[in-house]
């Protein structure tokens, strides 16, 4: 019987540990302290580094482009997407422009050290209410007095209407200003799943049966 071969095609050569990145982008972590080298936890794994831009189901193969631009087929017996998601936006003015999300390390240390000056969270946006901190008061007590602690100020019951290349204005009325704006209010599925001829629901999610498994594709 013949030996699976497992190739990864992954955009960086590393995973990254993301609870530690609020550290990283304020210089308490060096970057490397919250990465570990793919290739130190995957010993039967090869990784390519690029990123997938299109799939031929029919024919079970997917193209992959590297970071140089050349683009290679890769053929697949068996497909595992695991893209992941990227940081969702809102409709509030500025947001584009003015403010980052905060999923990868290149968010984290292109903060530093402007995050050290005068920096602003939103956490969790418009309309929505951490759920921790709502169903278990204590708990919220305990994380409000450690942000104090830190330098952090905790704004409840706020929203952000709009933000400014120095400044944030919040539904209190008040003008905040700002030298960094990083958005953390949730997340959406990967932009990349469109060019994968997978079926989609109204969320851009991947519709997989009860196992996993895409409908209608063989091997995905």
């Amino acid at each position: 019987m013949q030996a699976a071969r497992l190739q990864l095609v992954n955009d960086v050569n590393f995973i990254l540990y993301t609870p530690f990145l609020p550290e990283a982008a304020a210089g308490l972590l060096e970057p490397r302290h919250v990465v570990t080298p793919l290739r130190e936890v995957l010993e039967r794994t090869c990784p390519r580094l690029g990123a997938v831009c299109g799939q031929d189901p029919a024919a079970r193969r997917v193209t992959m482009r590297s970071h140089d631009g050349a683009e290679e087929e890769l053929r697949y017996d068996q497909l595992v997407v695991s893209v992941g998601s990227v940081s969702r936006t809102r409709p509030v003015p500025g947001l584009d422009r003015h403010a980052i999300g905060f999923k990868s390390l290149a968010d984290a240390i292109s903060r530093y050290p402007r995050a050290r000056l005068h920096g602003m969270r939103l956490d969790p946006g418009r309309g929505q209410r951490p759920r921790a901190a709502r169903d278990r008061p204590a708990a919220r007590r305990v994380r409000r007095a450690r942000a104090a602690g830190t330098g952090i100020e905790v704004r409840l019951g706020t929203t952000l209407e709009s933000v400014g290349p120095d400044s944030a204005a919040l539904s209190t009325g008040e003008s905040v200003p700002t030298r960094s704006v990083v958005w953390t209010a949730g997340v959406t599925p990967h932009p990349s799943l469109a060019n994968l001829e997978l079926p989609l629901d109204e969320r851009g999610r991947v519709i997989v049966d009860e196992r996993l498994a895409v409908r209608d594709r063989n091997g995905v």
